[in-house]
């Protein structure tokens, strides 16, 4: 188990921002994650960087969702079938971590519509 505190983090999109330390999206689709805690000038500062670049990758906008609060919002591309994990760097440092499981889009667990059971 890594114990090594970082000091930002990456959280959900949306009103509540739930911490995020793992996450799991279906191959060919993207995901929206905030950065938070990270506070710098300029996006250049901060280098998103994936562990295995084939299965998925990050990027940052530009501008800071907010700011004061070194609040950045990062899209994840998901490519193939697979783990990575996505590392916030600044200066060279690993400033947050998010461990991201790429699925096929037929492992989401949906039911089946065509039994009874689901008809319910």
């Amino acid at each position: 188990m890594n114990c090594q505190k970082h000091i930002g983090q990456f959280t959900s999109v949306g009103t509540h921002n739930i911490s995020l330390n793992q996450t799991s999206i279906m191959v060919g689709s993207s995901k929206r994650v905030r950065l938070v805690g990270i506070k710098v000038k300029s996006f250049s500062e901060i280098k998103i960087v994936s562990s295995n670049p084939i299965v998925v990758s990050g990027t940052i906008h530009k501008a800071p969702f907010d700011g004061p609060k070194g609040i950045w919002t990062v899209d994840l591309k998901c490519r193939a079938k697979g783990s990575a994990k996505i590392l916030a760097k600044f200066l060279g440092v690993v400033v947050a971590v998010l461990e991201v499981e790429v699925v096929a889009a037929n492992n989401v667990g949906m039911p089946i519509l065509q039994t009874e059971t689901n008809l319910i």
